[in-house]
C-alpha cells in the first residue's frame, strides 16, 4: 500500500502528464530530465537551487507507467520519422542531460524492467576530468555565505551583499546570467574569484561520484534501450563562443564519445538551451558533421513542421508538477536567462 507521500507524488505525476498530453494539439512531446534521486525536499530555510533538477524514483516510475498507458515512448529519431508518416497515437521521447550517475544506478534498471528507451546527452570532460558543474559550484559557494562578494569582470567591478537566502538566489541568478554571456576564460576567471572568497575548491573527489563512467555508458548502450548524444565538451553556452570555440565544444566532444562508445552521435542537446545559448553557426557545424537534430529548453510540444535543430522539450519539476521553467517562482528562474 502506498504511503501518503508516495500517493501525493503519484497524484502530482498524474496531473502533470495529463496536462502535458492535453496541452498539445498533435500530442508529441520530448521530456527533458536531469537526475532521478531520492534527495530530501528542500524546506523554506534551505538555499537549494540544483535540488530542483531532481525527481524521485517513485515519481519517475509513476510517470513512465502513465506515459506507457497513454503514448508510444520512442527515441527522438523515431519521433521525427513517425511525425512525417502521420503517426496517430501520441509519442513521447525521454531525454536526460549531463550524464549524471543516477542514469546508471537508478534510471537504467527501471528502463530495462519497463522496456523503455531513453537518450542521455553527455559532457565528456565531466567524465574524463570530474569536477562540479558551475551551477553546483556556485550553489556550494553561496550556501552558507554571508557578507560581501566582490567580482571583477575586467570590464567592471560587481559587489553583492548577502545576508539571507533571497540575496543568495538573486546573486546566483546574476552570476549565472553573467557566465552565460562570457567566454571560457572569463568563466574560469569569475568562478575562481567566487571560490577564492568562499575558500572553496572544485574538489575532484567530491565531483567524481556525480557522473557516469565510460564503462557504465558502454553497458547502458549494449542494452539497446539507451542511446547517447552530445551535450558539448564542457557544458558551455554556445551562443557566446567564437567559431573555433564552437568547433572545440561540439567536435572534440563528438570525438570522445565516438572513441569511447564506438558510435557516431547524431543528436545534440544545447547546454542551457535558450535562444541566446545557440546560434546559426553552431547549427551549421552540427549539420556539416552528420547531426540530424538538436534539443533546446523551449518549453512546448513538437509541431508537425518543427525545425529538427531547435526541438523544444517539456521539463518536469516534481515540486511543481509541471515545467520548472514556467513555475520555479521561488528561485526567480523566470526572470533569468537560465535554462537546463
Amino acid at each position: 500500500m502506498l504511503k501518503a507521500s508516495a500517493k501525493s507524488i503519484l497524484l502530482r505525476s498524474i496531473v502533470a502528464i495529463n496536462k502535458l498530453i492535453r496541452s498539445s494539439q498533435n500530442k508529441n512531446i520530448i521530456i527533458g530530465l536531469h537526475r532521478v534521486t531520492d534527495v530530501p525536499p528542500a524546506n523554506s530555510q534551505d538555499f537549494s537551487v540544483m535540488r530542483n533538477f531532481c525527481i524521485s524514483t517513485v515519481f519517475f516510475r509513476s510517470l513512465l507507467v502513465l506515459l506507457k498507458s497513454e503514448c508510444n515512448i520512442v527515441t527522438v529519431q523515431e519521433m521525427l520519422s513517425n511525425i512525417k508518416t502521420g503517426e496517430k497515437k501520441p509519442m513521447v521521447a525521454i531525454t536526460f542531460d549531463d550524464g549524471f550517475v543516477d542514469c546508471y544506478k537508478t534510471v537504467f534498471p527501471i528502463l530495462k524492467h519497463m522496456k523503455v528507451p531513453a537518450g542521455v546527452y553527455l559532457n565528456p570532460s565531466f567524465i574524463d576530468n570530474p569536477r562540479l558543474p558551475r551551477e553546483y559550484l556556485l550553489e556550494s559557494c553561496l550556501k552558507n555565505f554571508s557578507g560581501k562578494l566582490q567580482i571583477d569582470t575586467h570590464k567592471k567591478k560587481l559587489s553583492f551583499l548577502i545576508t539571507r537566502n533571497t540575496d543568495r538566489y538573486k546573486t546566483f541568478i546574476s552570476l549565472m546570467s553573467l557566465l552565460n554571456e562570457s567566454d571560457n576564460d572569463q568563466i574560469n576567471y569569475i568562478i575562481t574569484q567566487v571560490c577564492d572568497q568562499r575558500g572553496f575548491s572544485n574538489d575532484t573527489d567530491y565531483a567524481k561520484p556525480l557522473f557516469l563512467t565510460w564503462d557504465m555508458a558502454r553497458e547502458m548502450l549494449s542494452s539497446g534501450l539507451i542511446y547517447f548524444g552530445n551535450h558539448g565538451l564542457n557544458h558551455l553556452p554556445l551562443g557566446s563562443l567564437s567559431q573555433q570555440e564552437l568547433k572545440t565544444e561540439i567536435l572534440d566532444s563528438h570525438k570522445r564519445i565516438k572513441k569511447e562508445l564506438a558510435i557516431e552521435p547524431v543528436g545534440f542537446s544545447f547546454p542551457y538551451g535558450r535562444k541566446t545559448h545557440y546560434n546559426r553557426i553552431a547549427i551549421k557545424i552540427l549539420k556539416d558533421n552528420g547531426y540530424t537534430y538538436a534539443l533546446t529548453t523551449r518549453n512546448r510540444a513538437i509541431t508537425k513542421n518543427q525545425d529538427p535543430f531547435t526541438l523544444p522539450r517539456i521539463h518536469i519539476d516534481e515540486s511543481e508538477g509541471l515545467s520548472g521553467y514556467q513555475a520555479r517562482q521561488s528561485m526567480l528562474f523566470r526572470i533569468a536567462d537560465f535554462g537546463s
